[in-house]
């Protein structure tokens, strides 16, 4: 029996089983089962237990899963008190009501969830610094507004629109809930990145009595969005990963949260046997590539998150999914798109569309009209009619290993040997002749070749998903989308 963490049961006869989890398995058991030979108050078990199942762990995370199922399997009825979980607070923006308003709860219903924070006090405080940003109501009351509603402190503060004295109307306090839902959704940039624009922009005019005060509303927004906690986002924004040690040898454990509800782990081994010839990155995007949001969100899984993120004895690390990185699906890399009337960079414009779901790139060897069209402003004027003419040389050669597909085999290499590249490239074992010489090499290789060789390959992007993204200029939204089989 290995001395190490696990979770275990213990069966006797057809009672229900007895379910505990341990960091020295042989000891706790031990101590259960053996008899010490004299009276004791501590509990003993050896006559009676039949059966022993154990499962070893290799992190406090990984017990308290084990630990939860089966206190679900076996004691369907009697888990929360077995497992004692706590189940985290949400700040929640109804929207089933005319006039929405903010509360705090526990359980998953209709309306916008920001949370999990760290206990029900943290998100009443936040909830409440929040709130003096903005003007919607903080009454609990089903409104029915008359001119003659008495109205409360918070309305003769300004700290509310007061719709139930008809001050403003549904339309216009629904505007602020709007403003409201943005906040929760940016986690706070709604707000601040315009008062940080409008701020830099009065320090820029000399105007500082405007640029002081709306310095100090920023660093007002900036201290409530603190107030949330690292883990607060939307539900349907809460993704990460914690990584934990393994039971395993050599190896770690992903786990992966999407939409509020844990994942089946993912064990990656880090010997040097491993996953020979590939980077850790694709390895990675191997491993999570069958991944999928599996049901709703599960108040217990967000549970167990926020004991293990805020307790002294974490054995992790848990890595946030941002910028709309909403499920693994979404690769974590940025699209940059160039576009523009010429091949010069002055006049390119450049785009960053974020929450594209890349489904595969397949590359294509293209005809002449792929190529940048006017002349090449990286070369020498002495070299442009040498350059054209190699160019249509090697392109010829690369043409005839590409075969009349056109399309490029991933698992094939296309080598390009140019005609200067024939310099040596560690200086640290040239003597000063060889490093003339180099040099010479280097700067004729360059005069020719600029940044490179032109080649006619066109890249076609097939896209499974487009959506939100921070478009502007050009409707590239739309070209995207359409693109989408």
């Amino acid at each position: 029996m290995p001395d190490r963490p696990a979770v275990f049961l213990l069966f006797a006869g057809d009672g229900k089983p007895y379910l505990a989890r341990t960091s020295l398995l042989r000891r706790r058991l031990k101590r259960l089962l053996g008899d010490s030979g004299r009276a004791s108050k501590l509990l003993n078990l050896g006559s009676v237990v039949d059966r022993i199942d154990y499962w070893l762990t290799g992190s406090q995370l990984e017990s308290a899963f084990i630990h939860l199922e089966l206190a679900r399997h076996h004691f369907p009825e009697d888990w929360p008190r077995i497992t004692r979980l706590r189940m985290p607070a949400f700040v929640k923006l109804t929207t089933d009501n005319a006039f929405p308003r903010t509360m705090i709860t526990t359980r998953f219903s209709r309306g916008l969830l920001y949370g999990p924070f760290a206990s029900r006090a943290a998100a009443e405080r936040f909830d409440a610094a929040m709130l003096d940003l903005f003007q919607i109501r903080r009454c609990e009351e089903n409104l029915e507004p008359s001119p003659e509603h008495p109205g409360c402190i918070y309305g003769e503060m300004n700290k509310c629109a007061r719709p139930c004295q008809q001050a403003v109307g549904i339309e216009e306090y629904r505007t602020e809930v709007g403003r409201v839902e943005q906040f929760l959704r940016t986690d706070g940039a709604s707000l601040l990145e315009p008062v940080e624009q409008a701020r830099d922009r009065a320090s820029t005019e000399l105007q500082f009595e405007e640029a002081a005060r709306l310095h100090e509303r920023a660093e007002r927004i900036e201290a409530v969005c603190a107030l949330s906690g690292d883990l607060a986002r939307t539900l349907d924004r809460l993704a990460g990963v914690a990584v934990t040690p393994s039971a395993a040898h050599d190896c770690v454990d992903l786990w992966f949260l999407i939409g509020g509800r844990w994942q089946k782990q993912v064990r990656l081994a880090l010997s040097e046997s491993a996953g020979a010839g590939q980077s850790m990155d694709h390895r990675l995007r191997d491993a999570v590539a069958s991944l999928k949001p599996d049901g709703e969100p599960r108040g217990e899984h967000l549970a167990i998150l926020t004991r293990w993120y805020g307790a002294s004895w974490r054995d992790g690390e848990w890595i946030g999914f941002d910028d709309h990185l909403v499920t693994l699906e979404h690769s974590p890399y940025k699209l940059e798109v160039t576009a523009g009337a010429d091949s010069t960079d002055d006049d390119r414009t450049r785009w960053t569309y974020f929450d594209i779901l890349v489904d595969h790139i397949d590359l294509k060897w293209g005809t002449a009209a792929a190529l940048p069209q006017g002349d090449r402003d990286d070369i020498d004027d002495l070299y442009r009619a040498r350059t054209a003419l190699d160019e249509v040389a090697i392109n010829g050669a690369l043409a005839l290993r590409v075969g009349a597909g056109g399309v490029l085999d991933s698992t094939h290499r296309y080598d390009v040997a140019l005609p200067t590249n024939q310099f040596p490239t560690f200086a640290d074992d040239m003597n000063d002749g060889q490093q003339q010489r180099r040099t010479a090499f280097w700067l004729q290789h360059r005069m020719q070749w600029g940044r490179g060789v032109r080649i006619p390959l066109v890249a076609e992007i097939h896209l499974a998903k487009a959506a939100g993204g921070g478009v502007h200029g050009w409707d590239l939204k739309r070209k995207l989308i359409s693109r989408v089989a």
